[in-house]
């Protein structure tokens, strides 16, 4: 999984998205957005593409989702997290959860998520669910430590069910969701006139300096 909407990941994906690759280079050649012509060997170029659309498309955490609310922060007001302490069991707005990650280590969306909680101070916390919001835990349990997997319409319409609710419109959260988790790579066109140089031998054992020579 290449992606899963932690911040370093969330620029690459915020690069790819909205930014064109200019070049791609082979030991075959290359392929420039800007020039009429390539050199790359049009099997491989067309192979890199398949495997690089492939590696951009990430199944559905809980991390993920957590991560998507983070995004999304519109979405926040909708959701509670559930939380023990001394056998008691707590509940405070998502929101509020997501603007203590700014000053912490730790995050909603992981395995410290406790840690974060415990962190805040014990007023912030209702001694009952609050009305009109999903429970964080109760989503979670879906993935039962499998991801959902976005090309399966069965868990897709699982996970739709599992967060369908008044607060919000779930067809709208669903595409955007699957969005979030699906970029299509501006490549370079394919549709050049084909140079056809000598492709550079590389046997996987030469030095970068020995290559350029």
């Amino acid at each position: 999984m290449w992606f899963n909407g932690t911040e370093l990941s969330e620029k690459a994906r915020r690069a790819l998205q909205h930014e064109r690759i200019t070049v791609v280079a082979h030991h075959t050649g290359y392929i420039h957005t800007l020039y009429p012509e390539a050199s790359i060997d049009p099997a491989a170029y067309s192979l890199f593409s398949e495997k690089l659309k492939k590696f951009l498309v990430t199944d559905i955490t809980f991390e993920v989702l957590a991560n998507f609310i983070r995004q999304n922060s519109n979405y926040q007001k909708c959701f509670q997290i559930a939380h023990s302490c001394c056998g008691k069991p707590r509940y405070i707005e998502a929101e509020k959860v997501y603007s203590y990650e700014h000053n912490s280590k730790f995050k909603v969306s992981d395995e410290t998520r406790d840690k974060l909680l415990h962190e805040i101070d014990e007023d912030e916390f209702y001694p009952q669910p609050i009305s009109n919001r999903l429970i964080f835990d109760e989503v979670e349990k879906i993935f039962n430590n499998a991801a959902i997997q976005i090309n399966s319409d069965t868990t897709i319409d699982a996970l739709r069910n599992q967060l369908n609710h008044c607060c919000f419109n779930v067809e709208e959260v669903m595409k955007e969701l699957l969005d979030f988790c699906r970029i299509a790579p501006r490549l370079p066109s394919g549709i050049k006139k084909q140079l056809a140089p000598q492709p550079i031998p590389i046997d996987g054992l030469s030095s970068r300096e020995e290559i350029m020579e």
